[in-house]
């Protein structure tokens, strides 16, 4: 039986993924306001970025499967204590998913201040005059926006599946969230991009290990909860 939609949780998960993704989804501006395409032509390229990251909560649907699997199947004290096994697991995912994320950051930081050294070398080098080609204009490109949508999803997908081995969230609020999100999205950068400037430059400056963290510390409660309930008599 597929347990009902809870509203709050589907604002949540729509928050959430809203601010992880928002920023991350400028390179889709071409593809939807370029008026080199056509109406169809971007409403398709929309309906990609929508179908890339439904994809992303499918995939981590059907691994937070395997996992409720593997722990019911495995015998033994394990699938003894189930759910505090799968809470446990969720919470070292997402403590796992919070120092990936900063330990990226930071090489990332280095890296800029690396290429920013090399780029103020070769400007003493370069001619003053000199410019950078015009890119093109973009293409109709279903597959590659579909691409990048996916891409640009894979962050979810590190932390979705604990989200979903812990019972906190229900596929249907995780897919439901993810495309609010999306038309969210959508909507801000065909309408609102100019007004909304400031808010995708606060956006830009979350990093995503700070909202994991917040999911992270309450399963890290929850599995202690099951712990504590699963040793008393």
């Amino acid at each position: 039986m597929i347990p009902p939609l809870t509203g709050w949780k589907v604002a949540v998960s729509l928050g959430t993924i809203f601010f992880t993704s928002a920023d991350d989804a400028l390179w889709l501006l071409p593809y939807l306001v370029s008026p080199t395409l056509s109406t169809t032509h971007k409403v398709v390229h929309g309906t990609c970025f929508v179908l890339g990251l439904q994809l992303i909560v499918f995939l981590s649907f059907l691994i937070s499967l395997c996992g409720h699997g593997v722990v019911s199947h495995s015998g033994g004290i394990i699938s003894e204590h189930a759910d505090a096994t799968l809470s446990v697991a969720a919470a070292l995912i997402a403590w796992a998913v919070v120092v990936y994320d900063v330990v990226k950051r930071h090489l990332k930081r280095r890296r800029l201040r690396g290429y920013s050294l090399i780029d103020d070398d070769e400007d003493l080098l370069s001619s003053p005059s000199a410019s950078p080609p015009p890119s093109p204009p973009p293409q109709f490109s279903p597959s590659k926006v579909f691409f990048l949508a996916f891409a640009g999803g894979l962050d979810e997908l590190c932390y979705f599946p604990a989200l979903l081995l812990s019972h906190q969230f229900d596929y249907g609020d995780l897919s439901l969230g993810a495309l609010g999100a999306c038309l969210l999205v959508l909507a801000i950068i065909t309408f609102f991009l100019r007004r909304c400037r400031r808010l995708i430059t606060f956006i830009d400056k979350i990093p995503t290990s700070s909202v994991v963290a917040m999911y992270a510390i309450s399963l890290t409660i929850g599995a202690v909860r099951d712990l504590v309930r699963e040793d008393s008599p």
